[in-house]
């Protein structure tokens, strides 16, 4: 493990190994000779938290729900999500989605996560 210790001219905090107790060299912030102690003189920093793979939520999230009302009782639905950054890109999948289907009962959002609010929304009966 590293040795912690600071420069005794600018505080300027220093590491170094244990095969460099001993070893004077210029501080690189200030050039004052500095020599690496025996032991650490700095606590140790905390550690790092973990790095999770959270995918980070895209900003906006369009919804299609599309009903076949010609299937048997219950309806037959079938439920479409896509996450963009880009309005116009969430915009033009929800109208491909739509002009796809050849039914006419739809439901049809998209939902702005950043301001928490429903931008576009879209019923079909």
């Amino acid at each position: 493990m590293d040795l912690r210790f600071e420069c005794p001219r600018c505080g300027q905090h220093l590491s170094a190994t244990r095969s460099q107790i001993g070893v004077t060299a210029p501080c690189p912030n200030c050039n004052a000779a500095v020599t690496v102690p025996k032991t650490s003189t700095l606590p140790r920093p905390p550690p790092t938290p973990p790095q999770t793979k959270l995918r980070e939520k895209k900003r906006y999230e369009t919804t299609v729900i599309l009903t076949d009302h010609c299937a048997t009782v219950p309806a037959k639905t079938e439920k479409l999500k896509k996450w963009t950054d880009d309005f116009a890109d969430a915009r033009n999948w929800l109208i491909r989605q739509l002009s796809a289907f050849r039914g006419d009962q739809y439901f049809a959002a998209i939902f702005d996560h950043k301001e928490k609010k429903s931008v576009f929304k879209e019923t079909g009966r």
